[in-house]
């Protein structure tokens, strides 16, 4: 295995494993364990290098594949392009707008919550894990490829 598959590899690889850790392990922890005003505070402050890691391991594995295999691998490279595209889109869109109307709800109590508001907020905050699930998925299945076959030149 070249220098830039194994770096492919190790990118999905340390990037599955942080969507892992903060998925499965720290997002269930901290709303078993704190009150849920503060454990959305805590996961709300941590999404932007949830993100970033996502921005930057998304990135080097892209790149990586295609050092590794230039253009042959176009199938893959269509798999990193939507699972990065995906990702920024749940944090440059999705998130910062689930953060401002997260804002506004905690601004007012219960009973005078705009109901609008509060749909909206749900509305994201589903399509946040919806596309949180779909990204692990396929950065799973990014790191199964690169490992059985991966990125490479063709011998000409």
């Amino acid at each position: 295995m070249t220098f830039w598959a194994r770096l492919h590899v190790t990118a999905l690889a340390f990037w599955v494993g942080v969507m892992l850790f903060f998925s499965g392990l720290l997002a269930p922890v901290a709303f078993q364990t704190l009150p849920q005003i503060e454990a959305g505070d805590l996961m709300s402050r941590l999404f932007a290098p949830y993100h970033i890691v996502g921005y930057v391991c998304g990135s080097m594995a892209l790149l990586a594949a295609w050092f590794a295999g230039g253009f042959r691998g176009k199938v893959r490279n269509a798999l990193l392009i939507a699972l990065l595209g995906a990702t920024l889109y749940a944090g440059l869109v999705v998130s910062p707008e689930a953060r401002t109307l997260r804002a506004e709800l905690r601004q007012t109590d219960t009973a005078t919550e705009n109901p609008v508001t509060k749909a909206r907020f749900d509305t994201l905050h589903r399509r946040a894990v919806t596309l949180n699930g779909a990204i692990l998925l396929g950065a799973l299945g990014a790191v199964v490829w690169a490992v059985i076959s991966p990125p490479r030149r063709s011998k000409s």
